[in-house]
């Protein structure tokens, strides 16, 4: 499978090693991150990956997916999308900044979109981390939760997180 470009991958139990590593020459990857799926996943070098969507199910994301980005260094389009996940309020989340920078975030990254945000403690660091260290960044699209009970507040305080690439457009969607 080595013309592989796009994938998208939904298991209900971990695939073995050698499908994994024939993942790496992807360009393309949407993945239904379960808890399955996590370890797998953050340890492929993905070399080719430029746009991946990440759809959490079941498990804590926000490291995988911060490894996952250590193993993409040409990713140029992140996109975190809750749709599809019954209970986001319900996810198990942590969050222990990584002690360096992804690659793809010092110099590729120029697109982060976050559907159905929840602004929970451990989101709100992870989009401020991304916001601060994708020096490449041109486009943030933040689409919030419908249940937020202030949503006019919530954008006030998210237009205020820092952004290192001064290029950048921070957008929202209700």
């Amino acid at each position: 499978m080595s013309c592989l470009d796009d994938a998208y991958i939904d298991f209900d139990s971990r695939p073995d090693d050698k499908f994994l590593a024939t993942l790496s020459s992807l360009s393309s990857l949407a993945l239904y991150l379960k808890d399955e799926m996590v370890v797998g996943c953050s340890t492929i070098k993905f070399s080719r990956l430029m746009e991946c969507i990440i759809y959490p199910e079941e498990s804590d994301w926000i490291e995988p997916t911060l490894l996952l980005l250590g193993n993409s260094p040409k990713l140029k389009s992140l996109t975190i999308d809750y749709d599809c996940t019954p209970e986001p309020e319900d996810l198990p989340l942590s969050w222990n900044p990584p002690s360096s920078v992804p690659g793809c975030l010092s110099s590729e990254l120029e697109l982060f979109v976050w559907k159905f945000y929840g602004g929970r403690e451990e989101e709100e660091q992870f989009l401020k981390y991304i916001l601060a260290n994708a020096k490449c960044l041109k486009t943030a699209v933040i689409s919030l939760m419908r249940t937020t009970p202030d949503l006019e507040m919530m954008m006030e305080a998210l237009k205020d997180i820092p952004r290192v690439s001064t290029e950048s457009k921070l957008m929202f969607e209700t």
